[in-house]
């Protein structure tokens, strides 16, 4: 997550190291940045926008329903819609590709304040660094994962009139939890296990043998009927969500969530599995060196072409007396004349010649030509070349254009597809929660 944040702040403009720049404004000296990576950023996010992946509900097996899958999919479309779901997944996927991790929340919530009937919502997390997940996960949809975490702060006033302030004033500052401001709020969501025996069995039914799977527990006293014959049995852990809301050392609220997926699915960046362990990356994680050596060189030359006006006057000592002032001048006003005092060297007898601009700096043609390969070099990294770009090239054909353009989208497609692995689980929530929450009564 420090990489991560590390990686946003650069892309919005931070990159310079902080050792340099304070320096250079010790010194007076410039630090520019042109930020060539953010356009990039919004080109790939863009293109997602453009064609955003879908959730479709399909019958798989001979136990499913066309008719149920239809009807789920126009319930997941109306939830999507209601929610403007567009916006939680386009955000998702932004801080996905700026800083390597994005999420998607899926909440329930009353239908409206005279209401006990609940709905699911589909629900933007806006800082991608909020969650914290299982480490132990594997799943790109973190699907396996045992508990996630989920915080916001809340200004100390709004969490007075939420949670009451006995406890308030017992809060010792702490960087992570408490502020002079604000406190933090985190919800907690861990998956629970009951231990069940699963049972295979036949019976008859309409003089139709049915063959069935159930849970022993769920017969009267924990016994079979007489007329089931059983095949097979074995041991299985149930799955149930637990949820609660704390503070650094207090629990607030506890309920159990619905549903056996945690309602928090993340938009993975670039995965990797480096130094023993699951690492995430951003889009222009790789771009940082090339977009810092332009602006190190781009600002060189600016400011050794900025030295040329300022170029100062050498003369003798003494011949600057008289109009001083002016002289101190030369460089910001453009006077008509300068006048200049007289030096007559004592043993020669001969004048000293009058003051003189030295020569100015002159530009490289070495910097211009790092400054020309450090934006190359942006493009290589990331994969991305001027066509991608809508930038003219050499390319004359349409296919050959299109053939660019493609080398471009392909370089980035991973953070589509990643979308889209995301949204299939955001589906399989959904499917599991609204026969739990929508159920006609």
């Amino acid at each position: 997550y420090n990489r991560n944040k590390e990686d946003a702040e650069f892309a919005l403009g931070d990159q310079w190291p902080r050792d340099i720049r304070n320096q250079r404004v010790q010194e007076g000296r410039p630090c520019l940045t042109e930020n060539r990576l953010l356009p990039f950023i919004n080109k790939t996010v863009n293109e997602i926008r453009q064609a955003r992946p879908s959730i479709i509900v399909r019958p798989v097996d001979e136990f499913s329903d066309p008719e149920v899958a239809k009807i789920l999919r126009g319930i997941i479309r109306n939830i999507e819609t209601v929610s403007d779901a567009e916006t939680a997944y386009d955000t998702a996927a932004y801080n996905a590709v700026m800083s390597g991790y994005g999420w998607i929340r899926v909440t329930t919530e009353y239908a409206d304040y005279k209401s006990f009937d609940q709905e699911v919502r589909i629900e933007r997390v806006l800082n991608g660094s909020s969650v914290y997940i299982d480490p132990n996960s594997q799943r790109m949809d973190a699907s396996d994962a045992e508990y996630m975490f989920v915080y916001e702060d809340m200004q100390k006033d709004d969490f007075t009139e939420a949670y009451g302030d006995e406890d308030i004033d017992s809060f010792e500052a702490d960087e992570e939890w408490v502020t002079d401001d604000t406190i933090r709020v985190a919800e907690y969501f861990y998956k629970d296990y009951e231990e069940k025996t699963l049972i295979k069995y036949t019976v008859v039914v309409a003089g139709v043998e049915e063959e069935k799977n159930e849970y022993l527990e769920d017969f009267p006293n924990g016994e079979l009927p007489v007329d089931v014959i059983e095949m097979d049995r074995r041991t299985v852990d149930v799955c149930s969500i637990k949820w609660c809301k704390l503070t650094k050392n207090k629990i607030l609220e506890t309920a159990d969530f619905p549903g056996i997926y945690i309602p928090l699915v993340p938009v993975i960046g670039m995965e990797t599995w480096l130094k023993g362990k699951r690492q995430v990356f951003s889009l222009i994680h790789q771009a940082k060196d090339p977009q810092m050596r332009f602006n190190f060189f781009m600002t060189a030359s600016t400011e050794l072409i900025a030295l040329q006006p300022k170029a100062p006057f050498i003369g003798a000592s003494g011949q600057f007396e008289t109009n001083r002032q002016q002289w101190m001048d030369a460089n910001r006003v453009n006077h008509a004349f300068l006048e200049y005092d007289m030096v007559i060297d004592e043993e020669t007898g001969i004048p000293a010649p009058p003051p003189q601009r030295t020569a100015p700096p002159q530009g490289s043609m070495g910097m211009t030509q790092e400054t020309m390969g450090a934006a190359d070099g942006i493009k290589s990294t990331l994969g991305i070349y001027d066509a991608s770009l809508g930038q003219q090239t050499n390319d004359i054909s349409g296919k050959a254009i299109i053939a660019r353009q493609m080398q471009g989208d392909n370089s980035t497609f991973h953070f589509v597809d990643n979308l889209s692995t995301a949204m299939k689980q955001v589906g399989r929530v959904l499917v599991d929660l609204i026969p739990r929450i929508y159920t006609g009564k």
